[in-house]
C-alpha cells in the first residue's frame, strides 16, 4: 500500500489494497492425535481492491476424499479447479471443472461456499454483467 499522504502535492493519493491467497495446507490426524499425512497444495491467487471476495477455496468432504475448489485467476474467464485429496493416502490430483465460458462467464466466490449434502456444494457467483447467481457443484 502506498502512504496515506503525499507530502509533495498535499493530497491523499489513490490507495490499492492487494490480496494474496497462496498455497493450501491439508493434514490428516490419527485418533491418537499423531499426524497421518500432510500435504502442501500449491496455488497462487492475487486480487486488488475486492476484499479477496473471489479468492481462497471451498472444501467439500466426501469422507473418502476431500475436494478443495478454487479459481485459478480472479477474472470472469477463469478456470475453476478441483484438488481431490484421497482421505487414506493424502495423494492428490488437480482437475479442471467445466470452463466458466460454458457457464455464462461467471466468477464464483468459493470462500463463501456451503456444503449442502454429502456430495454437493453451493456458492455465490456473479456474471460479467454483474448479475448474482448461486452455483452448485455435485460429485
Amino acid at each position: 500500500m502506498r502512504s496515506a499522504f503525499d507530502s509533495f502535492s498535499n493530497r491523499i493519493p489513490d490507495q490499492i489494497t492487494s490480496y494474496y491467497y497462496n498455497d493450501m495446507i491439508a493434514l490428516s490426524a490419527n485418533a491418537d492425535g499423531t499426524e497421518h499425512w500432510s500435504r502442501i497444495i500449491q496455488k497462487k491467487q492475487f486480487s486488488e481492491d475486492d476484499g479477496g471476495y473471489y479468492a481462497s477455496f471451498a472444501a467439500l468432504n466426501l469422507k473418502s476424499a476431500l475436494h478443495l475448489i478454487f479459481n485459478e485467476d480472479i477474472r470472469y474467464d477463469t478456470q475453476t479447479s478441483d484438488c481431490v485429496l484421497d482421505a487414506v493416502t493424502g495423494e492428490y490430483r488437480i482437475l479442471s471443472l467445466p470452463g466458466n465460458k460454458q457457464l455464462n462467464n461467471i466468477l464464483p466466490a468459493p470462500r463463501y461456499a456451503r456444503q449442502l449434502w454429502a456430495n454437493a456444494v453451493i456458492f455465490p457467483a456473479f456474471t460479467n454483467r454483474n448479475e448474482f447467481l448461486l452455483a452448485k457443484i455435485s460429485f
